[in-house]
């Protein structure tokens, strides 16, 4: 739920030094440029650095093209963000959770965990490929 919080803040086009389209409808539905523009300025140079890391991991000799990725990429980190905290508020109202016997990671490392685990996959070659030009996610262990 929480990547999907963060879905109006996708890329609608692969120019990032232009602002982000889908930031741009305010609360009513309506284009417009409704962000204060530092804001908006801090924005656009986190979508630029957040594109620039994606264009570096690479998967044999291809890599992710963080422009086609921008979007999901966005909404991933996002999401990943807000349940963090989701979950850092309610430790602070219900108290530390008992670990989990037999495992030696704590509840905050088990969070990561569970999150890593969902995107656990095995690729031929031609699948990453055909992924990597068609799809707009990051592969599994990227995102």
């Amino acid at each position: 739920m929480a990547n999907s919080l963060s879905k109006p803040f996708d890329r609608l086009n692969s120019n990032v030094t232009s602002c982000v389209p889908g930031r741009q409808y305010d609360g009513q539905g309506r284009l417009r440029d409704w962000w204060d523009p530092v804001t908006a300025e801090m924005f656009n140079e986190t979508t630029y650095c957040m594109k620039d890391q994606y264009d570096h991991f690479k998967i044999g000799n291809m890599t992710i093209q963080g422009a086609q990725t921008l979007g999901e990429n966005i909404a991933d980190n996002g999401g990943l963000r807000a349940a963090h905290i989701a979950y850092e508020v309610w430790v602070q109202e219900h108290g530390e959770e008992q670990p989990v016997a037999g495992l030696d990671l704590d509840n905050r490392q088990l969070f990561f965990v569970s999150y890593a685990q969902m995107y656990c996959s095995k690729w031929t070659m031609s699948g990453i490929t055909n992924f990597l030009m068609l799809d707009t996610h990051s592969p599994g262990p990227f995102r």
